[in-house]
């Protein structure tokens, strides 16, 4: 029996998972490789390459850390369109460009995902498509990274900062109740798209029990300001003592509320938030 379960297709969390992974991915630097991350959701990241690139090796060494407590969201080929950068104003405009590239009707052929070898897009990949029915609100931080081409591992260019009407979709595998063990699960993706697009990502995913010395060296301040240097805010000491509690909640849905939050204050106060 496998130490890990696999979040059955079509469950709704994996609709609300896309729309944060697309989130966590713009407001993290494409040359980041985080060995941990707070939440109940560990959001690996695939990499878009083009054709004849090697695997790519995510994370110091290929390995990160869960907790027993974590779900881990692994993306296999996934597709996003927002109204201003990808210059789709209207819902439907926004799901044609995405169904465009990931469309339900027409599932990649060569699509796969494995831990320790045996496939985890059982019993079809073709079932593991999700799609966001409705907008959900992207945040392009103001100077991403990823408004450079030369620096985006994305096909999208994100010229435009700020919250923006977006529709995701494509095929992603939820995983939970992991086990720890004395050696870490070897997580492989490999699919290709449409075209030449293939996404494919190397990761060994070690499991601690919750409370171990292997997380709770974490610094969860740090973590947060890493998050906010993309929008160029500094909190005072007591507004970063208020989000380390909802970081220790390991509750994303109260975390991604809190954010909201603060990044609302934040652009209304931004020049006494910077000077604090």
């Amino acid at each position: 029996m496998a130490d890990y379960k696999i979040l059955r297709p079509r469950d709704p969390l994996y609709e609300r998972a896309l729309g944060q992974f697309w989130n966590y991915v713009l407001a993290t630097p494409p040359n980041r490789r985080e060995q941990t991350q707070p939440g109940n959701i560990f959001f690996i990241r695939a990499h878009g390459l083009e054709d004849g690139f090697p695997i790519s090796r995510v994370g110091k060494n290929g390995g990160v850390t869960v907790r027993e407590n974590q779900m881990v969201f692994a993306p296999v080929l996934v597709s996003i369109a927002d109204s201003q950068n990808s210059n789709a104003p209207t819902i439907q405009e926004r799901r044609n460009k995405v169904n465009l590239e990931n469309g339900e009707s027409e599932p990649p052929q060569d699509m796969t995902a494995t831990i320790d070898g045996e496939s985890i897009l059982v019993p079809r990949p073709a079932d593991y498509y999700v799609e966001t029915e409705v907008d959900f609100t992207l945040n392009v931080p103001q100077g991403s990274p990823y408004s450079d081409p030369n620096m985006s591992d994305l096909d999208e260019v994100y010229s435009y900062s700020g919250d923006f009407p977006a529709i995701a979709n494509g095929y992603a595998v939820i995983l939970y109740d992991m086990k720890s063990r004395d050696r870490p699960y070897r997580l492989i993706i490999d699919a290709r798209g449409r075209g030449n697009y293939t996404a494919r990502a190397f990761y060994d995913i070690s499991v601690v029990e919750d409370g171990q010395e292997e997380i709770r060296h974490l610094n969860l301040e740090k973590t947060f300001q890493e998050t906010l240097q993309t929008r160029s805010i500094n909190l005072d000491k007591a507004e970063m003592t208020e989000w380390t509690k909802y970081l220790q909640a390991a509750d994303i849905e109260r975390q991604t509320k809190f954010k909201e939050k603060v990044m609302k204050v934040a652009k209304t106060l931004g020049i006494a938030l910077n000077k604090a």
